[in-house]
């Protein structure tokens, strides 16, 4: 079990611009959206290796629209989302296009 869920800046930040532009045409619904991800992302702390591995060091889970990218530490217990991003984006460019 994982002692906590830590968010980098850069992750909050997501969420912040995501809420923005979902807010333009309906802030309940914004609001109401980027909790619900949050909620998704609190499941890591039972699940520390929920999701898909990305690369070597990045996994990532899929909530509707949007990819959140998260590693683990198993010495310290503790999972760090890094990004979310949205999954329509054509990442072909991989890790270094994200700013990982």
């Amino acid at each position: 079990m994982v002692s906590k869920v830590v968010w980098l800046d850069r992750a909050e930040r997501d969420l912040e611009n995501l809420h923005d532009y979902i807010a333009r045409d309906n802030p309940t619904a914004a609001t109401r959206y980027v909790k619900a991800l949050r909620n998704a992302c609190r499941r890591l702390v039972d699940y520390p290796l929920s999701g898909k591995a990305f690369d070597d060091r990045y996994r990532v889970i899929i909530y509707r629209n949007h990819l959140v990218f998260h590693r683990y530490d198993p010495a310290r217990k503790v999972v760090t989302v890094v990004r979310v991003v949205d999954g329509r984006r054509d990442l072909a460019g991989g890790i270094n296009q994200l700013g990982l």
